[in-house]
């Protein structure tokens, strides 16, 4: 594992967006990003990648990033971002690889950056929203940030956000699926 690539990143279940936008005004967080988002998952026709805790995804957000992502553990994962000037020649360069697009989904998020400490509020269609924190080399514990955050009390998960679908009793791959 290289760690240039490893993430180190949580997901706060279940937050308010106005206590959050409220709570980073407060602290004077950067906001770098407020805009909506497109995924498209690609995988081989035989879910070989999803099935085995990876994932290419390429992602619309005002620029495209085209990420690899494997799940190392239950709480760790690698992921290799590039970004990409061409939706077009990216998803043709995947489906030569033999990747197809098998869903796509639409989220809002709102972005901001505070002492080194990445915060992406992603909203999703049938879920509640989250909040997903990303502490980067900013050396300040998660608990601190929970804590300044007034979200002490939510529930903190490694999951990805296919499994945090899963966790609301959903199936991202059928809600989303590209017919």
């Amino acid at each position: 594992m290289d760690k240039d690539y490893f993430e180190d990143e949580v997901k706060v279940l279940d937050v308010s967006p106005e206590h959050l936008k409220r709570v980073f005004a407060k602290i004077k967080a950067k906001k770098v990003f407020d805009d909506k988002r497109l995924f498209t998952s690609f995988d081989y026709p035989n879910l070989k990648l999803t099935k085995n805790g990876k994932g290419v995804r390429l992602t619309e957000e005002g620029k495209l990033k085209l990420s690899f992502t494997t799940k190392l553990s239950t709480k760790s994962k690698e992921t290799i971002k590039l970004f990409v000037s061409r939706k077009k020649e990216a998803v043709d360069f995947l489906d030569r690889l033999g990747l197809k697009p098998i869903a796509e989904c639409p989220s809002h998020r709102i972005s901001w950056e505070w002492k080194g400490v990445d915060f992406d509020l992603d909203q999703f269609p049938q879920i509640p929203p989250f909040l997903e924190i990303d502490p980067g080399d900013s050396g300040i514990a998660l608990k601190k940030i929970l804590e300044l955050l007034d979200l002490g009390n939510r529930e903190v998960v490694t999951l990805s956000t296919r499994e945090v679908y899963t966790k609301y009793g959903k199936d991202y791959l059928k809600l989303f699926a590209i017919k």
